[in-house]
């Protein structure tokens, strides 16, 4: 939806509210500015506007808001945003992208780029640049929060010259818009900066273990500061796009039964309780994150992109319930706590944790699907685990864009 404005002095008064742009009429018109339209943001919905798996749809859009940058791609020079640290916050209001005051469309074309949430606590500083006339580059230092449950989805984005026609073309054309490119809305495609993983549990076929109940799964020894930095040239399908952990910032990311009382943790009795579930069957423990921020997420862990260096057990006792005194110096690991019974026969207690060790490369944009065998034979087997790996896939169907 775009605004429309008719009074000049209504007018006026927005473009002396610091836009790039002059307040006299004469001037204006010298320079080209299109006064009858307001710059629009709408975001990718539709299946035909949508990347093969990377890049969100709109009931994966789990923010309200987004920080965005808009460059002249003719004279250079920022044209929307405070400066190259602040942008313009966009926020949602019902169905319609917003913010205020409304920007005009100037003569020449914008790049853009865009950073979401605007203000998350896991984003430090934002620095934009942009090279030649065209190419826009955003930096941005990332330190993830511990508490999965305090983890946002931080995606960014670029604006599309084109739209993407089904079959979508091999990169699609990314870069400036200008105001009759898409009847004066800026299409901004959001991806994913993160890995998403979650994790699945079993019991064994042979009735050795009944029932589970969680009491806590947690990833240490992980980098959880980076810089994100990424160019409009190539945003859409991932091109020039990097994240670089910060080795010296390893954490332990946990998640604890007490955190998942909302959570759907659990196959009819308590939350975090597994009861005769089917053997050898795979049954969820945590989901993907599609409910924030208006209610708790899925608790599935958003993770820095990265090769992990795992740890390495001195012996085979070392990766048996019970076996560490306290959690592995160094290399990744994942810990687990729950309480293993059969016919409810305790097995072992939650309160002797079981270390494992995992070595996988986490890419961005994917999901990592963690499945933990709670084997349970004298209660002294480890833990073992398997993992896969899938793009986030846009639903279907899809509502329509966001726009106004």
């Amino acid at each position: 939806m775009k605004t429309k404005f008719i009074v000049m002095a209504a007018m006026a008064a927005m473009f002396s509210m610091g836009f790039t742009a002059c307040s006299n009429n004469e001037e204006d018109v010298a320079q080209g500015i299109e006064r009858a339209d307001g710059i629009g943001f709408k975001v990718a919905s539709d299946n035909s506007l949508v990347t093969r798996g990377l890049a969100t749809s709109s009931s994966g859009i789990i923010f309200t808001d987004f920080q965005t940058w808009g460059y002249d791609a003719v004279d250079g020079g920022l044209y929307m945003g405070t400066d190259a640290n602040v942008g313009k916050t966009v926020s949602l209001v019902s169905t319609d992208w917003t913010y205020s005051p409304t920007q005009f469309w100037p003569k020449n074309s914008l790049a853009f780029v865009a950073i979401a949430p605007a203000a998350s606590a896991e984003i430090g500083t934002n620095t934009v640049a942009q090279a030649g006339d065209k190419v826009v580059t955003i930096t941005s230092t990332i330190a993830l929060d511990t508490d999965v449950e305090d983890q946002d989805d931080i995606m960014f984005a670029a604006s599309r010259a084109a739209d993407v026609t089904t079959p979508a073309p091999a990169l699609g054309t990314y870069g400036p818009v200008a105001k009759g490119d898409h009847d004066g809305d800026v299409p901004l495609n959001f991806q994913h900066a993160l890995s998403q993983i979650v994790f699945q549990g079993k019991l064994p076929d042979d009735g050795t273990v009944t029932q589970v109940e969680i009491a806590e799964i947690a990833l240490g020894n992980i980098p959880s500061e980076g810089t994100l930095t990424f160019t409009s040239a190539g945003a859409f399908y991932g091109g020039n796009t990097t994240i670089t952990p910060t080795a010296s910032t390893e954490a332990v990311f946990s998640l604890n039964a007490g955190d998942l009382e909302t959570a759907n943790w659990g196959l009819g009795g308590a939350l975090d309780d597994y009861n005769n579930a089917t053997g050898n069957t795979a049954f969820t423990l945590t989901t993907s994150n599609g409910t924030k921020p208006t209610a708790k997420p899925g608790n599935a862990w958003f993770m820095l992109p990265q090769a992990l260096t795992a740890w390495v057990p001195a012996n085979a006792s070392e990766r048996k319930a019970g076996g560490m005194a306290s959690a592995p110096a160094s290399g990744a690991y994942l810990k687990v706590r729950a309480t293993l019974k059969k016919d409810g026969v305790t097995l072992l207690e939650d309160t002797d944790p079981v270390y494992i060790p995992i070595d996988q490369t986490w890419e961005r944009g994917k999901k990592y699907i963690y499945t933990i065998m709670f084997n349970g034979t004298n209660a002294l087997q480890e833990i073992t685990f398997s993992v896969t790996a899938e793009d986030w896939t846009p639903a279907s169907p899809q509502p329509g864009d966001l726009s106004f």
